[in-house]
């Protein structure tokens, strides 16, 4: 059962990575109209994002060869996954704490972006849905 729930993965991860794409350019926008240091900005939201993407991709990786796992063996390999993702967003963090304050900043909230667009993902369904109607 697990398993068929799962094979939809793939549907919402593409779902959510759209979103990622959708609130990092949103907030890039708003940032880089609110910042004086525009390119520190930006900078800091394509490392937050590409490292948002990362994270997403892993986490779907880790999930879908767990499944495939006793559960004691499930549970060691969840954990060890997730420090690599830890690992992954403080080396994004401190790559981007060397462009500056505001570009660490950006960071954090690209690195964040992946929370908020798993609870946009019905809102990116529907502007989806709307933007196929044209074609």
């Amino acid at each position: 059962m697990i398993k068929k729930i799962m094979n939809k993965s793939n549907e919402t991860l593409n779902y959510i990575l759209i979103g990622i794409l959708l609130f990092n350019i949103v907030i890039g926008i708003i940032g880089s109209i609110a910042f004086k240091e525009h390119l520190q900005y930006a900078i800091g939201i394509i490392i937050g994002g590409v490292t948002a993407v990362i994270y997403m991709i892993h986490l779907n990786y880790s999930i879908e060869r767990a499944l495939d796992m006793s559960s004691s063996n499930a549970s060691k390999f969840t954990n060890k996954m997730h420090f690599i993702r830890v690992g992954i967003v403080i080396i994004a963090l401190v790559i981007s704490f060397y462009f500056g304050k505001t570009s660490f900043f950006g960071s954090l909230v690209g690195i964040m972006s992946f929370k908020v667009a798993i609870y946009m993902r019905p809102l990116t369904i529907y502007i989806l849905k709307i933007l196929n109607k044209g074609r």
